[in-house]
């Protein structure tokens, strides 16, 4: 990757971004740094925030701008209208109209960022590269400067993320409206009033592939106003994101440079080596839908006001809108229902959350029903679908165990949606083809997958038959027939690693 490296001006930046955003108890904070390294600086005299519409060091940060040649009334402003070569302007349409980001004159080969042979997208010219301590796996830009900001001044800075793109999904194709109105409300949820002016945009560039763009105005607890802006790319083999975060009263448009950054992504069909090993747990993911990304807002708050965003859970049950529960399977409403105390009304979302771990395991010799630590008795036989009981236990989203061993089961995919398990057993009976779901599981700490133990079949008795017989061939099987065989279980899946 080419790379501008750190250098003792950074140090700077970090101190006047630190000081703008505040300190936590200790007295120090440190959301960036460079080379891995953490900025931190003590909050001295004379470095309060101001809400004024014009902060202290602006006039000399667009001052340096023009210098380098940056033309701040049309770089990165998006338009109706081209002056000048059409290879100058990124073409993007909307809503079957288009518009134009001009690229800027001055780029040179440092202002891209390119894995050779993989990708590349293209970054402000001389801005510096470091490591991000808002979060996990993010990478972060910075305006370099070479002049004396003021007390008061912010420099913007952009994070962004690559990730592997699994068979060159786009989630967002189909489900765009719902994203928007997560977002909307996970921003009520951190900043309650101090939100404003959110827009949400879906731009179709000349390839076909498109840019989902998000911009809004976000207020720190002391009055600042910040811009916060967040694009999606989606390629056939990576997924990449991009949130920009500035003083709102500054000359450069983060929103537009965010949107101009996404624009510029390509990709050329070379591999990549990954820039980090294995799975994270990303901030403020129980009110955030997608995990694959950040939440942004989190972070935006973060650095806004100098200090980690804590969650009531009391608080986001009210915040975050509740929903009726359907269930496929009246076995496991049934259950709940005894659970809960629920004997006529709806089951709510809310109800679920009050469940963190559950066992279903069905036993000849006994099967086992354990919610939150309290037996339950249960009756297999009225199970309609195991893959039908599995599709409802993807609506527990607060669990973190769950032992399932069920006779038909065989599409475990739905348990994906369950991103806060940290113990999953499953005892399968069917045949598998796919255990994809368990790399959406970032809190997983124990995986077990496991066959169903001394698999026979046994063909249709009478109830009272069929357990006498399967005691007497001390044979450990599922009420449920599938089939006619034993099913092959996890044998013709590959684990991950």
């Amino acid at each position: 990757m080419k790379q501008k490296k750190i250098t003792g001006l950074l140090f700077l930046i970090l101190v006047l971004l630190t000081a703008a955003c505040g300190t936590n108890q200790g007295g120090q904070t440190g959301f960036f740094g460079g080379d891995g390294q953490s900025g931190a600086a003590e909050n001295g005299e004379g470095l309060s925030r101001q809400s004024s519409q014009q902060a202290p060091g602006l006039d000399e940060l667009n001052a340096y701008r023009a210098e380098i040649g940056m033309d701040l009334e049309k770089d990165y402003q998006i338009t109706e209208q081209m002056e000048g070569n059409r290879e100058d302007y990124i073409l993007l349409t909307r809503e079957g109209k288009e518009y134009y980001i001009r690229r800027p004159a001055a780029r040179e080969e440092n202002s891209y960022l390119a894995y050779e042979g993989a990708f590349r997208f293209e970054i402000p010219e001389d801005w510096i590269w470091g490591s991000s301590e808002l979060d996990n796996h993010l990478e972060v830009h910075w305006e370099d400067s070479e002049y004396e900001v003021g007390k008061d001044g912010i420099v913007p800075f952009f994070l962004w993320n690559i990730e592997y793109n699994e068979g060159g999904a786009n989630p967002f194709e189909e489900q765009w409206e719902e994203v928007c109105a997560n977002m909307e409300e996970t921003a009520g949820i951190v900043f309650e009033d101090k939100i404003k002016d959110m827009e949400f945009n879906r731009y179709r560039l000349e390839d076909g592939n498109e840019v989902y763009h998000m911009r809004c105005t976000v207020e720190s607890e002391e009055g600042r106003e910040w811009t916060l802006s967040t694009a999606y790319r989606f390629g056939e083999k990576n997924k990449m994101e991009f949130i920009g975060l500035g003083d709102h009263y500054d000359s450069l448009d983060m929103g537009n440079l965010i949107l101009y950054t996404a624009a510029t992504y390509e990709e050329f069909g070379g591999d990549r080596e990954p820039l980090y090993e294995g799975t994270a747990l990303y901030k403020g993911m129980k009110i955030w839908d997608y995990q694959e990304f950040h939440n942004p807002f989190v972070l935006a708050y973060e650095a806004a006001n100098g200090k980690v965003w804590r969650e009531s859970g009391t608080e986001r049950m009210a915040a975050k809108k509740d929903s009726i529960v359907e269930f496929t399977e009246p076995l496991l409403e049934g259950l709940v229902r005894e659970l809960l105390q629920i004997e006529e009304g709806q089951i709510m979302a809310s109800d679920l959350e009050k469940i963190e771990s559950i066992v279903l395991v069905e036993d000849v010799n006994g099967n086992q029903c354990i919610f939150n630590e309290t037996e339950l008795t249960v009756d297999f036989s009225t199970l309609v679908s195991g893959d039908g009981l599995v599709k409802d236990l993807s609506q527990f989203t607060t669990l973190k165990t769950l032992v399932l061993g069920i006779g038909d089961a065989s599409d475990y995919s739905p348990l994906g949606a369950l991103t806060q398990l940290e113990t999953l057993q499953i005892q399968a009976g069917k045949t598998v083809t796919d255990v994809d779901f368990i790399q959406k599981l970032p809190n997983l700490l124990n995986l077990y997958l496991e066959k169903a133990p001394t698999q026979e079949f046994v063909a249709s008795l009478s109830e009272d038959l069929w357990e006498r017989t399967c005691r007497e061939m001390e044979v450990y099987t599922f009420r449920k027939e599938y089939g006619g065989e034993p099913g092959l279980a996890f044998d013709l899946v590959e684990l991950p690693d």
